[in-house]
């Protein structure tokens, strides 16, 4: 084996290494259709452009309850092990801070949130964007990395287009090199997510109704009562049920709507977006080997090495099964939208 080879290899059994102890990163497994073809591959392309200052944005897309956070967490700690100050902006809070900002109605449900609404916040967000990348570029010494969790799923030049976020993420790879690490979850994954979600909306107080929650959902249990309060916090900031119900059915109405405008190719031949909610596995399929790919391709225009497309499997289950936890690291102090603005969870 040459030097260089050698090198490299020892290389890559460090990074892997690093990543062993993130279970939820570990078990990413690509889509092989676009993009790196493992988690660790894209994480080290990523990590050391943000060190030389080449890339300061990563865009972590996926639908409510794909693992999506939870991935996004992660990777933030894996980013913090090397040094490199994060700033993290979470979707749902930047719909809270775009009502503070007038851009929504305060009293209005999230669940009723109109489509100009939606592409005004998105508009909110690349501003927001801006500001924290010029700060950066002032900071020459320092790496700094920006983390956005966010849907930006349901745009594929069709009529039934809502942009969540989507133009955000456009704006992030033109202007600012961004990268992409879309995160879809497999059906145990997202039916386990949207049982947490009806469950913890119940909870207001970390206590032991909390603590149950988290043994039944395999979390690690905060060591503190400070800290438990705070992951109480953040796995309340995810979108409500109702939200999430709304947000899969506009999927399903896109991708079929992509579907017959010849973007993306399936399988077998479908009749409505009712196939999709049929066949939980099947959407799965689409989602990930078809659909992430043509968004990369046609709507995002990212290029390969600079995004990853992984399929985040039953944590929960593989967490159980080795009597293990998954992790959750602590986010609110790096939550920029909870710096600048008052919002509230509980």
């Amino acid at each position: 084996m040459s030097q260089e080879m050698n090198f490299e290899f020892e290389q890559n059994v460090l990074l892997e290494e690093r990543i062993g102890k993130y279970d939820l990163l570990k078990g990413l497994k690509s889509s092989g259709e676009y993009g790196y073809e493992n988690f660790s591959q894209f994480y080290d392309s990523f990590s050391a452009g943000v060190v030389h200052k080449n890339y300061d944005i990563l865009c972590v897309v996926g639908e409510p309850v794909s693992g999506k956070s939870s991935v996004a967490s992660n990777m933030i700690a894996l980013l913090q092990e090397e040094d490199i100050t994060v700033e993290y902006l979470p979707w749902y809070d930047c719909l809270k801070a775009s009502a503070l900002e007038g851009i929504i109605d305060r009293q209005k449900p999230f669940s009723e949130i109109t489509p100009d609404e939606f592409k005004k916040t998105s508009e909110f967000l690349s501003i927001v964007l801006d500001e924290i990348s010029l700060s950066h570029r002032q900071d020459i010494y320092t790496p700094h990395a920006t983390v956005i969790d966010l849907v930006a799923m349901t745009v594929a030049n069709t009529s039934k287009d809502i942009d969540r976020g989507t133009s955000a993420v456009v704006h992030a790879v033109e202007q600012h090199t961004g990268n992409i690490l879309f995160a879809a979850g497999d059906p145990e994954t997202r039916e386990s997510g949207k049982r947490l979600r009806h469950e913890i909306r119940e909870i207001t107080v970390p206590d032991e109704s909390f603590d149950s929650l988290l043994q039944r959902y395999s979390i690690t249990k905060p060591r503190t009562k400070k800290a438990s309060q705070i992951l109480l916090e953040e796995l309340k900031t995810g979108a409500p049920p109702e939200v999430v119900d709304r947000n899969e059915k506009e999927l399903n109405q896109v991708m079929f709507e992509a579907y017959i405008n010849g973007d993306i190719e399936l399988p077998v031949s479908i009749e409505s977006p009712e196939a999709f909610e049929e066949d939980p596995i099947f959407r799965e399929m689409v989602i990930t080997r078809r659909y992430m790919p043509f968004l990369a391709k046609n709507i995002f225009n990212i290029p390969e090495d600079r995004v990853f497309i992984g399929v985040n499997s039953d944590i929960n289950g593989r967490a159980r099964n080795k009597k293990g936890k998954i992790k959750r690291p602590g986010i609110t102090e790096i939550n920029y939208l909870r710096k600048k603005y008052p919002l509230i969870t509980l």
